[in-house]
């Protein structure tokens, strides 16, 4: 695979209008990547964004990957990387710069079964990231390096394949679940499990909450919350019909659920489990596939202010192809007390997609640690006159190769043929 630092020397510049970066696998084994513009603030409501004359809400296609031979289940995002995983058994990684260009950076063989998860891990939200997990219906776990794309670490992990994993953002820990319905805490550092117990429902969803200190699992309509360290169950929540996706971001305060029937609902982790703090009817006229939520600064993190003092926006898609972007805030805010209120319609949307399988989102910015790494060797190589010599010297031996390239396509022509001249005896025949 091509080393991320060649991809990304193309980046030049930025776009100050796109703001996230969603990324979208599909049963059509292409990933989709939408723009999302226009983000609230966590300290601007929705009415005044309008009358200040901030940008307008907007989803939009910026880019098609044909990644798969078959349908892609899984993908992950994170610093400007880009992972899918398809039932091909292969794992696809590219490199996405803030001026909209790709880098394609290989193919990782490494599972025999279907990716069906990842997810890409760094020490901060303002650094590269460093890893990259992957589970797949093989049973395995492979930690794979990022840059160097080695396969670190394959764990054995669940019989008739691994459903989930999420790693803990300190990284020394990782979860995951599967088709035997146990859920394992793996010890990353030393590659084994710490800690594995099997579930009297097998969980179809399961990941840390943002903190890091409790997780979730859904299984059919309930979401079970858990501590991470006692393992004692800190809420349940009965959704009205099967959860089919789910997202914590920014607080462990509420919980979004995408359903079976197309509605989105959110509930306030600290109130009355049968108290939505947020409800979509209809989001989508079939099953929604993906829910996640949108920011557009890797150190800021998510814009805070919206149902129980949680995300302002939110992302979902569904089968039918359909990417729509939901501002929470007129949901109601303020805490638990909160009163939850219909949502009727998107602030924006994007046709034309795929029947989606999975999502995941990053700011379209690098973070900014290795922007400005970026900046300064762009900087010491402009401003040392040897570098840009060398610079020129490469640019005409490209030149060079390419114009005797050119000319070696060149079919050969014939050489000429001179014309005869008739003899005199000819001519006094003729005569």
């Amino acid at each position: 695979a091509v080393r991320h630092t060649s991809a990304r020397a193309h980046c030049t510049s930025s776009r100050p209008d796109a703001m996230a970066l969603v990324v979208a696998g599909s049963y059509e084994r292409f990933v989709f990547g939408y723009r999302v513009d226009g983000l609230p603030s966590s300290s601007s409501s929705s009415s005044s964004a309008r009358e200040s004359g901030a940008a307008a809400a907007a989803v939009n296609h910026a880019f098609t990957l044909d990644a798969h031979l078959t349908q892609c289940k899984s993908v992950a995002a994170r610093g400007g990387f880009i992972a899918s995983g398809g039932a091909d058994d292969l794992v696809r990684v590219y490199h996405h710069n803030p001026d909209g260009a790709l880098a394609d950076l290989g193919t990782l063989a490494g599972h025999e079964g279907t990716v069906q998860c990842m997810e890409l891990h760094g020490p901060s939200s303002s650094t590269e990231p460093t890893r990259l997990v992957t589970g797949g219906q093989d049973g395995t776990i492979i930690v794979w390096s990022v840059n160097a794309w080695d396969a670190l670490k394959t764990l054995k992990a669940h019989r008739g394949g691994v459903q989930n994993v999420s790693v803990h953002k300190s990284g020394a820990v990782a979860l995951s679940s599967g088709a035997d319905g146990c859920v394992a805490m793996w010890d990353m550092k030393r590659g084994r499990v710490a800690h594995k117990t099997k579930l009297k429902v097998k969980p179809e969803l399961l990941s840390f909450t943002p903190s890091g200190t409790k997780y979730y699992a859904c299984a059919q309509s309930r979401t079970t919350i858990t501590s991470a360290e006692t393992g004692a169950v800190c809420g349940v929540f009965d959704a009205p019909s099967r959860v089919m996706c789910a997202t914590m971001a920014g607080s462990d305060a509420l919980a979004v659920l995408g359903l079976e029937g197309g509605d989105v609902v959110g509930y306030d982790t600290r109130a009355p489990p049968t108290k939505h703090a947020l409800r979509i009817t209809k989001a989508h006229p079939t099953r929604v596939k993906g829910v996640v939520v949108p920011y557009d600064d890797h150190d800021a993190g998510v814009a805070m202010g919206g149902p129980a003092g949680g995300a302002t926006s939110l992302v979902t898609a569904s089968s039918e192809g359909v990417v729509r972007l939901w501002d929470l805030r007129v949901a109601g805010k303020g805490g638990g007390a909160a009163s939850a209120r219909d949502i009727d319609e998107p602030v924006a949307e994007a046709e034309g997609g795929g029947r989606f399988t999975c999502l995941a989102v990053m700011p379209c910015a690098l973070p900014r640690a290795v922007a400005d790494v970026l900046s300064a060797e762009r900087d010491a190589r402009a401003s040392d006159p040897a570098e840009r010599a060398a610079r020129r010297g490469e640019e005409k031996q490209r030149k060079l190769e390419k114009a005797r390239a050119k000319a070696a396509m060149r079919p050969a022509r014939p050489p000429p043929v001179k014309a005869k001249r008739p003899s005199a005896a000819g001519e006094t025949a003729d005569g």
